[in-house]
C-alpha cells in the first residue's frame, strides 16, 4: 500500500488553524504516516502483528 502527499499538501498540516491553506489531519493520514513510521523503524515486522 503506499500513499503519497505531495509538499503542499504535506506544509498545509503545519500552518496556523487562521490561514486559508491550513488542512487538518486526518485520522488517515496520521494512520498511514504511524504505519510508515514503523516501516521504517521496524523493518522485518508486519502490520498484522500489531495488537490493536
Amino acid at each position: 500500500m503506499e500513499f503519497q502527499l505531495s509538499n503542499h499538501e504535506l506544509s498545509a498540516l503545519f500552518r496556523k488553524p487562521g490561514n486559508k491553506n491550513y488542512r487538518e489531519c486526518k485520522d488517515q493520514i496520521l494512520r498511514n504516516f504511524l504505519l510508515g513510521l514503523q516501516r521504517q523503524v521496524r523493518p522485518n515486522h508486519d502490520a498484522s502483528d500489531v495488537e490493536s
